[in-house]
């Protein structure tokens, strides 16, 4: 089973800065963001903004679950491999040509919030 990180800041940050906990409402442990055998998690306990600043990251599931906030692609991409599921928060693109992909065998993607990609 993959190791879940999640996105702890209450402030607007960057995907690959030090805002990431192996716990819903851990402290930011140093351990960067998800890697592509991770699981990223947003919920209510990191409400800023997350910028993705990387060309391409890899996480085997996303999850945002009562995330109150958006995730802004900034023209870059993110792939999942396994799950997704999008609840709550938005999925944002405000330099264009950002891309959520979707890479796995019996996919369950749920979407009820805002998409903007």
């Amino acid at each position: 089973m993959a190791q879940t990180r999640y996105w702890v800041s209450y402030v607007n940050a960057n995907w690959n800065s030090d805002n990431w906990a192996n716990s819903s409402n851990g402290a930011p442990d140093g351990g960067g963001p998800p890697t592509a055998a991770q699981n990223a998690r947003f919920d209510v306990n990191g409400s800023g903004n997350c910028t993705l600043n990387i060309a391409l990251d890899t996480v085997t599931n996303l999850e945002l679950t009562n995330y109150p906030a958006t995730i802004e692609f900034d023209g870059n991409s993110l792939r999942a491999t396994g799950t997704v599921t999008l609840t709550s928060g938005a999925l944002d693109d405000n330099s264009g040509g950002s891309v959520l992909t979707v890479v796995s065998t019996g996919v369950n993607t749920t979407f009820n919030g805002r998409k903007h990609l």
